[in-house]
């Protein structure tokens, strides 16, 4: 049995995990030989190699990470998806174990795991069984779709999440600055407890249009006419359902959504707005900075 250990695994609502209906198949890295024997690399868990190894409780510790939550003991890390690293070992999940993802789909904890002698250079873990959890599609038509029905993946243009607001199948992975301009208008700082509580992007959106001039909006110029920036408090629900989201951007072939920091339209003052950590952090940014700090856009559809 191992001993308790600190880790952290970032998740957003799906604290229950998944319950393995099958083996499943992640990546290892250790530390140590086959003569002075195996190790985890940060906290030094003693290891054989072949051999079932499991926490010393039952259940893992689960807290606040953020606005988000976070795995930080009771549960055995693991890769998703390697090439590159040293000392990366086979592993296997056994069926019956139970499983959380972290939500950029990158690594995964588990409360049992079988950690294999061989050695691999590269590998990528089959996520597919994982679609349960994966957020709906929306289509061109207007349709919602579960990940799994039948349908044109072309037609896809965003993801549905249990609010029934809809993320932008859009992403450009690549930082903008927000604008080159100041609000002519706003004159009071927009604390986080409000900024939070704003749920609504499109009417930001229109507003920022209106009120700043200049050399434009860098990012919201880049939008299509159906999209618009999501708030501070939307984008900190898109992002408790990152894993759901990512599930479905995996499942089609698309770019996942990273752990960074995004641009919502939500004001702080004249010149500085909110911006949200996927990683479940918020911050704001000032608008005299803009020329030196770069943030993602994630678009909302309009319905």
């Amino acid at each position: 049995m191992l001993k308790k250990k600190i880790m952290c695994l970032i998740i957003g609502n799906n604290i229950e995990g998944y319950v393995l209906e099958e083996d499943l198949t992640v990546f290892k890295q250790l530390e140590g030989n086959d003569k002075d024997g195996y190790r985890t690399p940060r906290q030094g868990w003693e290891v054989e190699l072949g051999k079932l190894l499991k926490p010393d409780q039952p259940e893992p510790e689960i807290s606040d990470y953020g606005f988000k939550k976070q795995i930080n003991g009771g549960a055995i890390h693991a890769y998703l998806k390697v090439g590159g690293r040293s000392s990366i070992h086979k592993a296997v999940i056994p069926k019956g174990s139970r499983v959380w993802l972290q939500d950029d789909l990158s690594e995964i904890a588990a409360n049992q795991m079988i950690i294999e002698p061989e050695e691999v250079t590269a590998g990528e873990t089959d996520l597919s069984r994982f679609l349960e959890g994966a957020a709906d599609v929306w289509l061109k038509s207007g349709e919602q779709k579960k990940i799994t029905d039948s349908y044109n993946k072309d037609d896809v243009v965003g993801f549905v999440l249990k609010s029934g607001k809809i993320v932008s199948a859009n992403f450009n992975p690549t930082t903008t600055v927000f604008s080159n301009d100041p609000l002519t208008e706003q004159t009071e700082q927009t604390d986080f407890e409000i900024a939070k509580k704003d749920m609504n992007g499109q009417a930001n959106t229109e507003r920022l249009k209106k009120e700043c001039s200049g050399s434009g909006l860098k990012a919201i110029d880049g939008l299509k006419d159906n999209e618009y920036l999501p708030s501070m408090g939307e984008l900190m629900e898109a992002f408790c359902e990152l894993e759901s989201v990512n599930l479905s951007r995996q499942f089609l072939g698309l770019t996942l959504i990273p752990h960074t920091w995004f641009w919502t339209s939500t004001v702080r003052s004249n010149k500085t707005m909110w911006v949200v950590g996927s990683i479940g952090g918020t911050l704001w940014r000032d608008w005299d900075i803009y020329y030196s700090y770069n943030g993602y856009v994630l678009a909302f559809l309009r319905k």
